[in-house]
Formats: C-alpha cells, sequence, structure tokens
C-alpha cells in the first residue's frame, strides 16, 4: 500500500493583524490559527480559512481596561459589570505604566452574558470557526491578583445566585455553546495537572469537541522533566480526554530565544503526540515596555511537520548517565518520523532505526542535511550537541 503524507498536525497563535494582504505562509500548514482581538479586517477568518486552516478568534472574560475600549468593552461605561470584591467599588486587577486601571469582569452578571452571546454569535457570522477563551488558569485556579471562590458583593442580576469568580468562567464557556461556538480554553498548564486539574464541570461545557492549551507543555533543557512528562503522556492517552490539549511554546517554557533552544522544546514536547505552536508572532519584542512578549518568531518548517501516528507508547531512552533516568537520548518513533532529544550537557551519537517496514530517507530539520548522504536507510546515526532537539522526517524520495 502507497504511503500516505500525513495530515496537518500543528497549531499556531497569530496575535497580530490579519488583512486581505498578510503573508500567512509565515505560520507553515497547520490545521488551526489562534488569531488575537486585533482583528478589524472582516476578510480575516476567511484569509485564514484559505491556508487549509481552521480559524479561532482570542477572546477574554477576566478583565477590562475602564475608560477605553478592548475587544468591544469599555467596562469603565459599565462600572455595575465589574467584580466588587466588597460594597460597591470595582475591584481592580492592575494598572498599566500609563495609569490605565483594569477592572475585573463580573461574569455573572446577566448583561454580560447577553454581551458575549452577542459577541461569539458575531464572531460565527464573520466566519470565524470557533473562538480561544484566554484566562483560564487564573479564573479557575486562580492567580496573584485575587482569590476565585470570591462571589462578586455587586452582583446586580445575577446569572447564577451566589457563583464564585471561577464558577461564573464556566458560565462564559457554556455561553459560547450557547452560542453554537466550538471552544478552546487557555488553562495555562495541563488540565491533567496533579495538583490543580481542570474542573470536572469544565470539561463537560467543552464537550467532546472543545480543546485545553497547556503553555507548560516544556521547560528549559531538564527542568521539571519527571512532572511534564507524566501530564504530556495525559495529555496524549488520557482514558477520558486524551487528545484534547494543544501546546504551545513561548519564552517562559524555551528559555532564551534562538534557534536551539527551540528546537529543544519543540522536539521535547514532540515525545508525545501533542499539536504544537511556537510564539504568538513575528513582530519581535523591542518596543514592549518591558511587558511579556512571545512575538521571536514562528517557525513554519517546525509547524509543518507531520510525524502521523506513533509507533510506541511513549518515549524511550538510551545512553543515560550512570545511575540516572533523566540524561538520557530520548527518542519516539512515528510513521513518519522521530523526534530526538539529547537530555544533556555531553555530546551524543545515537544510531536508531526506524523501526518502519523498508528504508526511507530521513531530513534531519536542526541541520537541515538529508542523513547518510542522501540515501535510503534503515536506521540513522544522529550527533547531537548538549541539549540538542532534532526533529527526523521520513519520505519515500530524496529530500
Amino acid at each position: 500500500m502507497a504511503l500516505v503524507a500525513p495530515a496537518r498536525e500543528n497549531v499556531a497563535y497569530f496575535y497580530q493583524r490579519v488583512t486581505s494582504t498578510t503573508d500567512l505562509s509565515r505560520l507553515g500548514d497547520v490545521k488551526l490559527v489562534v488569531a488575537g482581538p486585533q482583528q478589524d479586517d472582516p476578510s480575516a477568518a476567511a484569509r485564514i480559512k484559505a491556508t487549509g486552516a481552521t480559524a479561532y478568534r482570542y477572546v477574554q472574560s477576566y478583565w477590562f481596561p475602564k475608560g477605553s475600549s478592548f475587544d468591544g468593552l469599555d467596562i469603565g461605561a459599565h462600572p455595575d459589570w465589574a467584580f466588587c470584591a466588597s460594597g460597591s467599588t470595582p475591584l481592580a486587577g492592575r494598572t498599566t505604566g500609563s495609569g490605565t486601571v483594569w477592572w475585573f469582569l463580573d461574569m455573572n452578571e446577566q448583561p454580560v452574558h447577553q454581551f458575549f452571546l452577542d459577541k461569539f454569535r458575531a464572531l460565527k457570522a464573520a466566519g470565524w470557526d470557533g473562538v480561544f477563551l484566554d484566562r483560564g488558569f487564573a479564573s479557575l485556579a486562580g492567580d496573584s491578583y485575587h482569590e476565585i471562590d470570591k462571589v462578586s458583593t455587586c452582583t446586580g442580576q445575577p446569572v447564577t445566585p451566589g457563583a464564585t469568580f471561577a464558577d461564573a468562567y464556566v458560565g462564559i464557556m457554556a455561553v459560547a455553546k450557547q452560542a453554537g461556538v466550538p471552544l478552546i480554553i487557555n488553562y495555562g498548564i495541563s488540565p491533567f495537572d496533579a495538583h490543580t486539574p481542570l474542573r470536572s464541570d469544565a470539561w463537560n461545557v467543552l464537550s467532546s469537541s472543545g480543546l485545553v492549551l497547556d503553555e507548560a507543555v516544556s521547560h528549559p533543557r531538564d527542568s521539571r522533566w519527571a512532572a511534564d512528562f507524566a501530564v504530556n503522556l495525559q495529555n496524549e492517552q488520557n482514558s477520558q480526554h486524551g487528545g484534547r490539549v494543544i501546546g504551545l511554546l513561548t519564552t517562559a517554557t524555551i528559555g532564551i530565544q534562538n534557534r536551539q533552544n527551540v528546537y529543544y522544546g519543540w522536539t521535547r514536547v514532540k515525545l508525545f503526540a501533542i499539536p504544537l505552536g511556537v510564539n504568538t508572532g513575528d513582530a519581535g519584542c523591542t518596543n514592549t515596555g518591558g511587558l511579556p512578549c512571545n512575538q521571536h518568531g514562528l517557525y513554519p518548517e517546525l509547524a509543518n511537520v507531520g510525524y502521523g501516528p506513533p509507533l510506541s507508547t511513549r518515549p524511550e531512552s538510551t545512553q543515560c548517565a550512570s545511575g540516572d533516568a533523566i540524561h538520557c537520548l530520548w527518542f519516539r518513533r512515528y510513521e513518519q518520523g522521530i523526534s530526538l532529544l539529547n537530555v544533556s550537557p555531553s555530546a551524543r551519537t545515537g544510531v536508531i532505526s526506524l523501526g518502519v517496514s523498508g528504508c526511507r530517507y530521513v531530513l534531519d530539520l536542526y541541520t537541515n542535511r538529508s542523513i547518510d548522504g542522501g540515501h535510503c536507510v534503515t536506521s540513522v546515526s544522529v550527533s547531537l550537541g548538549p541539549w540538542e532537539g532534532h526533529p527526523l522526517e521520513y519520505g519515500t524520495k530524496p529530500f
């Protein structure tokens, strides 16, 4: 039987404007694109879909700037929509360097539900295939700004009396479902995290088609290796919700942004069958005023990788340091490639069989060179420097 090229596997996050002239080839051949909120061109969704990807639009419901519009809402014009920690005083979440105050949104207000129902329906009518709801971990599990198990003290028209901030976030998820809009939520970490797993009611609202973003899907070098291994295996294979997690590599998970670290982080994640994106754009991060920025580049060649199904149930290792189960040469074989990772401060050479019937032509994406001089091979010998990741792609014709 002739080999069939694997389907698109990866995703892209693009928090820059998409217009009728935007070159989207730099995203790669991804299956899904999450576009940022600054989309004012009515052709944006159609442009993304013309690449063969589904188009999701970023939305958040956590906090909004008082006195200016953010994604269609000036919360200063609706102070009764703000969340209050005591009395009727809106709770401020942050103040920017320019002095703009951001108020937390009371997601349990009936008018707020109507606002989002109208927004989701309008996005659907504009051609968007789904919405990406941000700030899931902050809303459901808490952060340094306020406690998510508190009930607003100034709710005028509650959707659910006594709903906490976290409960109300699930309520906004349900509004997307009501609007008939597929949903991705940004949980920030794995929904299978041992300490803070995703709430069951959130899974119920997501139903069988909703996805969860894990932004902690990797870490630099050997940081959190055992914990990441455990949750990524669950991200891939959980008995109830396996295959529902997508990943994003950012500076927080890559470390210093350079090609070696990006390829290492990407290959580390791709020891597991998880759709993955790198950064949120390519506009650069020189004029961000010290704010977090993940627009260092998009790596379309990684987005284009299609490994196909894995050939083993979990990653394998070889050449481990004495008495050490982490600092090894790690690999995972797939029908159309190998994810090969040197988790070590020392250079290593790996000799690994392809694990498929017959020979293949193999491209080492990190070095951009064909294995064994471009011959058809049944095994590969690859030299990896310290902390290097090498995605290997198979082909039935020379690269």
